[in-house]
């Protein structure tokens, strides 16, 4: 007789998780790239290879718990981390090259967030007050929906660039910072 306990079901439901995640990654792409609209301005495109090894690494922890058996408490505790560990690493994997300004947002860190929800922009003040002492790597940008929410730049240059064309797409969030 089988044993269909919550442990042996996610060992069986956590590889087609899986799987399914990384078969989505174009549609979600494609999806995300259509809603963000018209590319105004591109960013450095990121080192992949982080995400590809997080991938990577969860397919192995998969692969582990399916050959040895840890407990039923720390089985579901691994399979649950190597599930959420691949949707991180494809949402930055799907979306890679693709960073940047768009006409209906921002694209960076494996992340969509649309141009309507960005509430401020908390250091377009400090770029206003000091234009040559600007060094952040990171835009913190605070939203409608979701608080606040940072996204990282290779050079202070590059965030600059983000958040001016940020402004010029929408200039209501000159007074918001």
């Amino acid at each position: 007789m089988l044993n269909f306990s919550i442990s042996n079901r996610l060992h069986i439901v956590s590889p087609l998780i899986y799987i399914f995640i990384v078969v989505s990654m174009p549609l979600r792409r494609k999806f995300i790239l259509k809603r963000a609209g018209n590319r105004i301005l591109a960013v450095n495109k990121k080192n992949t290879i982080l995400p590809v090894l997080i991938m990577l690494s969860c397919a192995a922890l998969m692969a582990i718990i399916q050959i040895k058996k840890l407990g039923t408490t720390t089985d579901i505790i691994v399979l649950l981390i190597a599930t959420l560990g691949a949707a991180m690493g494809s949402s930055e994997i799907s979306l890679d090259g693709s960073e940047g300004v768009y006409t209906n947002g921002l694209i960076g860190s494996g992340h969509f967030l649309p141009l309507s929800e960005i509430y401020a922009l908390p250091a377009y003040d400090e770029l206003q007050k000091n234009p040559t002492d600007f060094n952040h790597k990171v835009l913190k940008i605070v939203t409608d929906r979701r608080g606040a929410v940072s996204f990282f730049y290779s050079t202070p240059e590059e965030c600059k660039s983000v958040i001016e064309a940020l402004v010029k797409l929408s200039p209501s969030l000159k007074g918001n910072g």
